[in-house]
């Protein structure tokens, strides 16, 4: 099969969970099919890693992602605007000409989208009737939701708890208009029936390389009572999660094991 995969990040590096994810999907998939990248760069530098997904099969098409402005004019135009952040923040006309010119020249028997953030670049292809997937890694507007009611100043709590209300709306738009949905958890699939009882769903959940990540004889290291938490912690739930572990969990193991200690990787 021909696949185009369309993708927020470049998944490589890949070093966060979402990246993994991607990464091993293209890798793998590229070993028996046609795949094209089309993904949108943090930064122009991100280039440089290209080549390391072409030596595996992997053709790439990239556009580096506009940068998002922060004055105070540019935040209450967003706070105006009916679409959602996730939408307006990942929109690329130039990646956007490139998935359009790829289409044309090179049809795909299929488009996966991964998170709703592409899923708009599905619809610049909608006349042509191709097969669409659209794979969520989270329920996009329950995350946003739980991150704003974790803010600690009101009206960063109003701002997204907004911008969660008008993620909803184009979410659940997405799963009725893509033809199908692949979610990471049984939970998952169940909001996303309930929202749309017609949504053709599937389970893929996260796996682990058994083979690379293999149980192997201790190492020499930390002796004691050693806790370790392992995460990106650019990623607001994550930090937002390690501060309360060191806030409310690690004090009482301290009362409890005063020779504790604690390692965030």
């Amino acid at each position: 099969m021909r696949l185009l995969i369309v993708s927020p990040y470049l998944p490589y590096q890949p070093d966060h969970g979402g990246k993994i994810r991607v990464y091993e999907l293209i890798r793998r998939l590229a070993s028996r099919h046609e795949v094209t990248l089309a993904a949108l760069l943090d930064r122009e530098q991100e280039r440089e890693h290209i080549p390391a997904l072409e030596r595996q099969g992997i053709r790439v098409l990239a556009a580096t992602r506009p940068p998002v402005r922060q004055d105070p004019a540019s935040k209450l135009r967003r706070l105006l605007d009916p679409r959602p952040r996730i939408v307006t923040e990942y929109r690329s006309g130039q990646l956007r000409a490139l998935i359009e010119a790829e289409v044309r020249e090179r049809p795909p028997d299929l488009i996966h989208c991964e998170q709703l953030h592409t899923a708009p670049y599905a619809r610049c292809c909608s006349h042509l009737a191709l097969r669409t997937v659209l794979a969520e890694q989270n329920i996009e507007y329950l995350l946003l939701r739980q991150i704003a009611l974790a803010r600690p100043r009101l009206t960063s709590r109003i701002a997204g708890l907004l911008d969660a209300v008008k993620t909803r709306r184009v979410e659940e738009r997405a799963w009725r208009s893509f033809d199908a949905c692949a979610v990471v958890s049984a939970r998952d699939r169940d909001i996303v029936a309930r929202a749309v009882p017609t949504a053709r769903i599937r389970v893929l959940p996260n796996g682990v390389d058994t083979t690379h990540f293999a149980p192997q004889e201790p190492q020499s290291g930390p002796q004691g009572h050693t806790l370790v938490l392992t995460g990106t912690v650019g990623y607001y739930p994550n930090r937002h999660g390690i501060l309360w572990v060191l806030r409310e969990v690690f004090p009482r193991v301290r009362a409890a094991c005063p020779d504790a200690s604690l390692q965030i990787v």
